[in-house]
């Protein structure tokens, strides 16, 4: 999914997990700001989610039903659908959200639950899934949220860090936002 102009300022990657607790975080204190600096055309953002964390089947169909909604509805339906997924993220352990949770969420964020429902049922995007988690594997991806910027990869010991790096690897120039998680 991308996500601003391709004439942007400065690029960003950002490999991610639905289930990831890290990736959660990093989207609470980012999205406002990329979302905001992709409507002012100063920053093109590129979200790669894959599965990582395999503890259960959640990431995969999490996974799998965002490609069916950006499949079925476009970009736009398929980012909002992508900020739910991290709002309302479950916890790591337990047990995961169904897919007729999945569906509520897509329907949230605009798709026609009709319409998603038998694909994120099937697994439709199963492939697609197992392509994207190969890709960043193949792209030296190791953990996540992975965020490279401009083709480089921006490091931080901790998640502060990290968002601090990101932010000034893009010339982010609004207020400081303090990671609190």
């Amino acid at each position: 999914l991308v996500v601003g102009p391709d004439d942007a300022d400065s690029t960003v990657v950002v490999y991610e997990d639905f289930l990831c607790p890290a990736c959660a975080a990093f989207e609470q204190v980012t999205v406002a700001e990329f979302e905001r600096m992709t409507d002012e055309g100063t920053l093109q953002v590129e979200y790669r989610p894959f599965e990582l964390l395999d503890q259960t089947d959640y990431s995969k169909r999490a996974t799998n039903a965002f490609a069916v909604v950006l499949d079925e509805h476009g970009p736009e339906v398929a980012k909002d659908f992508h900020d739910l997924l991290f709002a309302n993220q479950p916890q790591e352990a337990g047990s995961p959200p169904d897919d007729d949770w999945l569906v509520e969420q897509a329907e949230e964020a605009g798709a026609d639950a009709e319409q998603v429902r038998g694909p994120i049922e099937d697994m439709a995007f199963e492939g697609w899934v197992e392509n994207a988690t190969d890709h960043a594997s193949q792209d030296g991806v190791r953990a996540t949220p992975t965020v490279r910027v401009d083709g480089e990869d921006v490091e931080g010991q901790s998640m502060q860090e990290l968002i601090d790096n990101t932010m000034s690897a893009i010339s982010y120039s609004g207020p400081e936002e303090q990671f609190t998680g």
